[in-house]
């Protein structure tokens, strides 16, 4: 497994974690166990290649000691899957945590112009374009893929 820390903007301070595993029984193990340690549920089906975790979420009880963690997330990969496709499909899952967790966005993205909808849309895109930029240039960068695989639907202008 390896792991690397995201940050998307490098303007904000705020980043994820990119695990990458060897295959996807692996992959699938360890977020299962990331999820479960953050009081999340288990996905419904055993058949997911990538997942996007938050690793924030909203509580009503007290914790003792100080928080002040600018990592919002957890993304994970799979060597033997990983494409365009699901790069781009978790890194959407990231800009939408960032937008609702970090941002605290209600995520209202109606088409009501006096609510600002496609400066809204527009913040998510550039994020989410970033996400996906810093994401395959690590994956590039360490050797995760070394050609286009999966969907490049995205890809299209």
């Amino acid at each position: 497994m390896a792991v690397y820390e995201i940050k998307p903007n490098p303007d904000f301070s705020t980043s994820f974690m990119l695990y990458v595993f060897p295959t996807e029984v692996g992959m699938r193990k360890e977020a299962r166990r990331r999820m479960r340690m953050n009081g999340c549920t288990n996905p419904d089906d055993d058949d997911f290649a990538g997942m996007f975790i938050p690793s924030v979420y909203v509580t009503n009880t007290k914790h003792k000691g100080k928080f002040h963690s600018d990592m919002f997330g957890y993304m994970f990969l799979a060597d033997e899957t990983i494409g365009v496709g699901y790069v781009a499909h978790e890194c959407l899952h990231a800009a939408m945590a960032y937008e609702r967790y970090r941002l605290r966005f209600s995520m209202d993205y109606s088409d009501d112009q006096k609510k600002g909808a496609d400066d809204h849309e527009e913040r998510l895109a550039y994020y989410h374009e970033d996400c996906i930029d810093k994401v395959w240039k690590v994956l590039v960068d360490n050797r995760h893929v070394k050609t286009l695989k999966g969907s490049t639907k995205w890809l299209r202008h």
